[in-house]
């Protein structure tokens, strides 16, 4: 099982994970372990590592009370100096609800497009999947929690904003490995949070590992660049799911320094990880970009049928590729031919 998250005299640490599959036509996996409250550096290079990918599977739980949990996020933020995962968000301002229904008949997906606003630059398009509790899924969940400790819950949050200030959360050991003797220990404290932690993580990683095992199955990703962007916790248990039940294998791991020691720590010595991400993803966008780029070489155009016949090659290919496409411009007044639209 690999290490995704530690700590060090440097500060914490995640580790990027890469895994392949033995078979060609089976999608690549990258994991993105992530933390709320993190550098400004660390949130860029992971955005960058997202989008070289085809899809990312993200994180996004319904939590009832949600702005509480922001309020803990943001007041720990600011008293450690760094920055959130979600960015800041309005306090008063009314979020968008969440149907009751929302998630019930299926995933929420969308595609993210980059590149300028003018619409005449290049971009890249990214399809990215909330694979995460929704509303309906997250109300199943939190009606299994004993009624007690809902009624301790927003103590408990309230409790821990009061202490943010005299808290720091640089201090903070993040330590993937666990405890291997711990079991039988728990304290009143560990009693008391285990309702919440089943919600928050082992349903959480139920529902996930459901939705990748599903997805990698899917033909349309078979041969792409699947990534999952999910908090530190949840690794292990994809890591177990891939590599003992659909037989992939971890190729590659490194670090990203998530949280500085110490705010104004000079790391000019330390190989922090960041820039790697955004200088291959424009190295591999360039050859992409190079790699597509079709050259017409002849056009003809047949008009009693709109028909379009194209002769287009690869730049470096001596044999070009014949296309015939049927068009319909009955719309536009004799200004506009196929070869025009083409």
């Amino acid at each position: 099982m690999g290490l995704f998250s530690f700590s060090d005299e440097a500060g914490m640490w995640v580790r990027v994970s890469n895994y392949a599959h033995p078979d060609p036509d089976m999608p690549t996996i990258t994991l993105l372990p992530m933390i709320h409250i993190g550098e400004k550096e660390f949130f860029r290079e992971m955005n960058y590592e997202m989008w070289r990918h085809d899809t990312a599977y993200l994180e996004g739980s319904y939590m009832p009370a949600r702005k509480l949990f922001h309020v803990f996020h943001r007041a720990f933020g600011k008293f450690s100096n760094l920055s959130l995962q979600s960015g800041k968000l309005p306090l008063w301002k009314k979020w968008k609800q969440e149907s009751k229904t929302q998630g019930k008949t299926g995933l929420t997906e969308a595609i993210r497009k980059s590149g300028c606003a003018c619409g005449g630059c290049d971009f890249d398009e990214l399809r990215t999947v909330r694979a995460d509790l929704h509303r309906w899924h997250a109300i199943k969940a939190f009606k299994t929690i004993p009624f007690w400790a809902k009624l301790t819950f927003p103590l408990l949050i309230l409790a821990a904003i009061i202490a943010a200030p005299f808290m720091n959360f640089r201090d903070h050991v993040l330590d993937d490995e666990g405890c291997e003797n711990c079991e039988g220990e728990n304290g009143f404290f560990e009693n008391l949070m285990a309702p919440f932690w089943k919600f928050v993580i082992d349903d959480r990683d139920l529902f996930l590992r459901m939705v990748l095992a599903e997805e990698i199955q899917r033909p349309r990703n078979s041969g792409k660049n699947l990534c999952v962007k999910y908090g530190a916790k949840h690794m292990s248990t994809l890591d177990e799911t891939l590599m003992r039940d659909f037989g992939y294998e971890l190729t590659n791991q490194r670090d990203v320094l998530a949280v500085k020691k110490q705010k104004d720590m000079d790391v000019s010595d330390i190989i922090t990880g960041y820039g790697y991400a955004n200088e291959r993803y424009w190295e591999e966008r360039d050859a992409r970009w190079t790699q597509t780029k079709k050259l017409v070489i002849d056009l003809a155009e047949e008009k009693s049928s709109n028909v379009i016949s194209l002769k287009v090659k690869t730049d470096g290919d001596t044999t070009p590729n014949s296309f015939s496409i049927q068009t319909d411009l009955s719309g536009f007044e004799g200004t506009i031919t196929p070869a025009d639209a083409a």
